[in-house]
């Protein structure tokens, strides 16, 4: 096991608020996972285990795990687990009280007891993962959906599911017949549910869906808004004629808080994120709004959001992890630094020119702006390096170096 020592730093402050947003620049992990090589984290398969807090992402050929008890940093792919492929297609993660599990496209499912991965199903082609308490539903590609119940896989009847989620019972899917075509089970039967004949049913589309952790209220977003349903009925909306404060854009990904109100990523036509937002539920409004003027979040890359059993806001994006600490902030944020004495920069302020000293050879170098955006990457070979920085903007930057002890950083200011 190897530990993540993060560098991280508190950005802008939101106005009527004492939360911050934290930023954990993205390079400087990817780089511990790959000795150096600037290797970006697969942000569309982003989670939070509900059950122990850890924080799980997907990148090709491995899987990834941050203990949001001491930050400690995980890395499972086939150089420590011999049962996975450097080729493997990991596109899922779902959990139960027991297990953690993880999909790949060609090999089928992977479960870890928290000490070893074994593969639990060979059957292939999946392209979702989800879970019902200790149950797993699997959907597939034009193939009949797969269901996990005390470790047993067991295949299911229909063929067309794209995506499927469950409680206590009641079942929603989504469709390939027709975009944006639910379906939904009672009593055993599929009923297929489209926005021409359902009403309050807004969108054809759906981006996402889901139960509420709370209750047992089904919602699913679109082109217009969110749609509600319980027991199979739609019944309710959020959307901008209903709701005070409420961003244009269709709604790409949403979650749930503790107290069942809802964070939002917005996005525009080709589903590029424009903002994430808060909405409350009681009152129906929507009382926090960010956007590239108010958070240090990248909107030009898609944004995965997940909310953990804390209440914290995580953001991942192509280039950095974010936090925005509604509760309490995990002490392992902002503690722990790679700035050490293993390499000098000077001058510092600097303008034009920066120089580093290293007491071991560099291999490569990378500079991260406030944002946590790598803007500066290069591979040397030396422990004597001057870099050019007239072009960088002025402000606080952190430099790192990849050296055969580890990765190293420091904060300069460009003046």
């Amino acid at each position: 096991m190897k530990a993540l020592i993060l560098f991280a730093f508190v950005c802008c402050s939101v106005i009527g608020r004492t939360q911050d947003w934290t930023v954990i620049p993205g390079g400087i992990y990817n780089s511990i996972l790959s000795g150096g090589a600037a290797e970006q984290l697969n942000h569309k398969f982003f989670k939070v285990n509900p059950y122990d807090n850890s924080l799980w992402t997907i990148a090709p050929g491995k899987i990834m795990r941050i203990d949001q008890t001491n930050g400690a940093f995980d890395k499972f792919d086939y150089t420590n687990c011999p049962i996975f492929d450097d080729q493997s297609s990991f596109v899922d993660l779902a959990f139960t009280s027991q297990m953690v599990y993880a999909l790949s496209k060609f090999e089928g499912i992977y479960s870890f007891d928290g000490s070893s991965w074994m593969l639990v199903s060979s059957f292939n082609q999946g392209i979702n993962l989800s879970s019902d308490a200790d149950t797993v539903w699997m959907s597939r590609i034009n193939e009949d959906f797969v269901v996990i119940e005390d470790g047993i896989p067991s295949i299911g009847s229909v063929s067309y599911l794209r995506r499927i989620v469950s409680k206590n019972g009641d079942l929603w899917g989504n469709s390939s017949l027709q975009s944006g075509l639910l379906v939904h089970r009672i009593n055993g039967s599929f009923e297929l549910k489209g926005a021409d004949t359902i009403d309050y049913l807004m969108d054809g589309m759906n981006y996402d869906f889901k139960f509420s952790p709370n209750t047992d209220l089904f919602y699913t977003s679109g082109d217009h808004g969110i749609s509600i349903a319980q027991n199979g009925v739609f019944f309710d909306t959020i959307a901008l004629g209903n709701t005070t404060g409420m961003p244009s854009g269709r709604i790409v990904e949403f979650e749930f808080d503790q107290n069942d109100n809802i964070w939002v990523v917005f996005g525009d036509a080709n589903l590029k994120p424009t903002a994430i937002g808060h909405y409350d539920q009681i009152t129906k409004t929507w009382d926090e709004v960010f956007d590239e003027s108010s958070a240090p979040l990248d909107f030009s890359f898609y944004n995965s959001i997940e909310i953990d059993p804390t209440g914290n806001l995580w953001v991942i994006n192509k280039h950095n992890l974010a936090l925005y600490g509604i509760n309490s902030t995990p002490t392992w944020v902002g503690t722990k630094t790679l700035e050490t004495s293993h390499f000098e920069v000077f001058p510092n302020p600097a303008t034009n020119k920066l120089s580093i000293e290293s007491k071991e050879m560099v291999s490569h170098v990378s500079i991260f702006d406030h944002s946590g955006r790598e803007v500066v990457s290069m591979d040397v070979n030396d422990s004597s390096i001057h870099l050019d920085i007239g072009e960088l903007a002025k402000g606080v930057y952190s430099i790192s170096i990849q050296t055969e002890s580890g990765l190293h950083t420091k904060k300069f200011v460009r003046d």
